[in-house]
């Protein structure tokens, strides 16, 4: 299935993007049809992956690979990849790590990097401009097997009966706004956060992820 999907698809995605970033074609044309042609491709690849995910956690084949690794660098290159996004509307984005974080911690980095992408997503979608965003780690009962990372928003806020409902499937947070500030939204990237969390999390925490707001 996921060949089967996402091949293609990565094929498109490729070939618009070739299309993009050539001269012969004009610019007026780009912006009509090939940039939101190029966004679409990115959204349902974002989608397929998500199902394929969540099929793999119901049927409890999902594997993990841990392995060791720069914390440093994992948390600044997942980062990056919103960088531009926040840019782009304005909001502030902030590392703040703790002093000797490991080089060599073993994690599923991939996996990890994929909770906190969610987590930033989030928090830029539902922050307005001239907000701020921070990732931050820190360790845990001072001792250097356990790190407690953090994404701080100065979004909108929610109510305890929405967090309540924040990490089911499918399921949207319905506000005034809500529609323009997340249109494309399936409702499983949250849930799979937490579940991933919950496997990356030492085995006596009762939740993957917390929320506070």
């Amino acid at each position: 299935v996921s060949h089967e999907l996402r091949a293609p698809l990565n094929g498109n995605k490729n070939l618009v993007e070739t299309a993009i970033h050539s001269p012969k074609i004009p610019e007026d044309m780009k912006e009509k049809f090939l940039i939101p042609a190029l966004r679409s491709s990115k959204f349902l690849l974002h989608m397929i992956n998500d199902i394929l995910d969540m099929s793999q956690i119901k049927e409890k084949k999902l594997r993990l690979t841990f392995e060791s690794g720069d914390l440093v660098e994992t948390l600044k290159s997942t980062a990056q990849l919103v960088e531009l996004q926040a840019k782009k509307k304005g909001i502030k984005l902030a590392l703040e790590l703790v002093p000797k974080l490991p080089k060599n911690f073993s994690t599923d980095h991939i996996r990890l990097s994929q909770v906190i992408l969610n987590l930033l997503t989030n928090s830029i979608k539902f922050t307005k401009e001239g907000g701020v965003i921070k990732l931050l780690a820190e360790s845990v009962k001072k001792t250097l097997s356990w790190y407690k990372i953090s994404v701080e928003d100065s979004g909108i806020g929610m109510s305890r009966e929405n967090i309540k409902k924040l990490f089911s499937s499918y399921t949207h947070i319905e506000f005034e706004g809500r529609q323009k500030m997340n249109p494309t939204g399936i409702g499983l990237g949250l849930n799979i956060a937490y579940t991933l969390a919950e496997f990356l999390s030492p085995k006596d925490q009762q939740e993957g992820i917390k929320v506070e707001s």
